[in-house]
């Protein structure tokens, strides 16, 4: 009984962290432009297709010029480009962000 409550945690888990196909559909420019792989012409490239087509599933972004097997698993992880991690960091309101680094 544990382990499978164990193993249905752990499912929820994972696509918690995972960017749903919904969300490539929505998602800014600057949510996009995090994700590892993605530069400004794979963003743009992502922006007209969605203009001009729903995303319905993963696969769909397979279609999109510049798109292929390794961006689409960095997708499907929202896996985020370094730079992106560290301004989040930065973002922290002062008093937060000198907690966070370990300053008083």
């Amino acid at each position: 009984m544990i382990t499978k409550l164990s193993f249905t945690v752990l499912l929820s888990s994972i696509s918690l962290l995972a960017m749903p196909i919904s969300q490539v559909q929505t998602a800014d420019k600057k949510v996009l432009g995090c994700i590892k792989g993605i530069g400004e012409k794979r963003l743009n490239n992502i922006l007209i297709y969605r203009k001009e087509h729903k995303l319905e599933n993963k696969s769909d972004l397979l279609n999109i010029s510049g798109i292929g097997k390794g961006i689409l698993k960095n997708i499907e992880q929202d896996i985020k480009k370094k730079s992106c991690l560290v301004d989040k960091q930065n973002s922290l309101p002062k008093k937060e962000n000198k907690k966070a680094i370990g300053a008083k």
